[in-house]
């Protein structure tokens, strides 16, 4: 359509990076850290000291800019934490934070870190678990399973088994009955999520047309 009124239109606003930031970045530090942990166990010691480096740098970029996101833009935030395309993405920050416990533990035998690191994904993983899951369950605008669910519901089933095993790591170092049970109770949690998330993907991929712009 012609412009009539001879004004030059004014751009979009536009947004900041952090206003956007995606929620899943802390795979980075999953991926780096396992491989890490793989090099130390194949006695690759330069390879696994300098992957760690690479995922604890990009472990504290990412919760910088998290803390920034959630002091500038809370309402992006939420809206994102309770999307049932993106709220379960937060998850990778509590898979990602006990990768690079694990990671410390068995790269450098730091276990003071560790075990801060483990239990301070503890409270993170109760927080963003529920307020993902307890938003998807009770929204009134929910969207059809075609639409509502990807492959980033299975952090459901990571980031429960994280915690299930850095918890083995530290069993080993601190024996304890409790933490044996918990141990045994978030491996249990965790295949009981796999198993009903898979049910639900498959019945996606068989009961609706696959569309390349879902996940």
């Amino acid at each position: 359509m012609t412009n009539t009124t001879g004004k030059t239109p004014e751009p979009a606003a536009r947004v900041h990076p952090i206003a956007t930031l995606f929620p899943g970045y802390f795979a980075l530090v999953m991926a780096t850290g396992i491989i890490a942990i793989g090099a130390k166990q194949q006695k690759i010691d330069w390879l696994a000291n300098s992957l760690y480096v690479v995922a604890a740098g990009a472990f504290a970029v990412l919760v910088v800019l998290f803390v920034a996101r959630l002091a500038l833009y809370p309402k992006r935030l939420a809206a994102d934490l309770t999307s049932h395309a993106k709220g379960f993405s937060f998850l990778t920050i509590v898979a990602g934070t006990n990768v690079l416990a694990s990671a410390s533990a068995v790269v450098h035998g730091w276990w003071t870190l560790a075990e801060f690191l483990w239990w301070c994904s503890l409270p993170l993983y109760v927080i963003l678990l529920y307020t993902a899951l307890t938003s998807a369950v009770l929204r009134h605008d929910k969207p059809g399973l075609g639409a509502g669910i990807n492959g980033s519901w299975f952090l459901l089933t990571v980031a429960t088994e994280s915690v299930a095993v850095f918890g083995a790591l530290l069993l080993g170092h601190h024996p304890s009955d409790f933490l044996a049970f918990m141990c045994i109770a978030a491996f249990s949690l965790g295949l009981v999520l796999y198993l009903i998330v898979m049910t639900m993907v498959f019945l996606r991929w068989t009961f609706h047309r696959p569309r390349p712009d879902r996940g």
